[in-house]
């Protein structure tokens, strides 16, 4: 029998826009830690359990997102639901080329306050825990000051347990500036 690894992805699940403005769109999950735990939970079933943190809205598109993942195998039960935000939005659109362009809508996402969510100090004791937890730059970006000082923290007493952590240093400038401009720090 083989004893499965806990895995635990903390970011920002977003919803997924395809399509052309005014015109046909599909809606879809996505965002740069989802998108990972999403391709592990579907490869790695048999061996890995692959828990989402993050913090959606109780909107439909929210609803929707979470039944998305959980179909693709990972848990939700580390998703915390907000009732008063709701997630980021982004938008691909296709040139004439393919090439994708992105817009983003996300300064007040559900994700950006999961570290201020009032279950995540229970959520924070069960991460402690985890084998693995794989966080990105985005992830990172999208916090205040205060919440990257819980996050170190968090980090720190998972490292003291074993735990793996895995950082991928997915920079997009645009997306500090954004919130240094707003009064977070690094």
């Amino acid at each position: 029998m083989t004893i499965k690894k806990r895995a635990a992805f903390i970011g920002e699940g977003m919803v997924e826009l395809r399509g052309s403005p005014f015109g046909e769109m599909s809606q879809y999950y996505g965002g740069d830690t989802v998108n990972t735990a999403s391709y592990l939970a579907r490869l790695g079933k048999a061996f890995t359990e692959v828990n989402f943190v993050t913090a959606v809205g109780t909107d439909d598109l929210s609803n929707g997102m979470v039944e998305r993942m959980q179909a693709d195998g990972i848990r939700t039960s580390f998703v915390m639901r907000d009732e008063k935000r709701q997630p980021g939005l982004y938008m691909i659109k296709l040139d004439e080329k393919g090439e994708r362009s992105f817009q983003y809508w996300r300064v007040d996402s559900a994700a950006r306050a999961m570290f201020r969510h009032k279950q995540f100090s229970q959520i924070s004791e069960q991460l402690q825990y985890s084998d693995l937890i794989y966080l990105t730059a985005i992830s990172v970006a999208i916090l205040m000051d205060n919440d990257r000082r819980h996050l170190r923290a968090l980090l720190g007493k998972a490292r003291q347990n074993n735990a793996q952590v895995v950082f991928d240093s997915n920079y997009r400038p645009s997306l500090w500036q954004i919130f240094l401009r707003q009064g977070g720090g690094i």
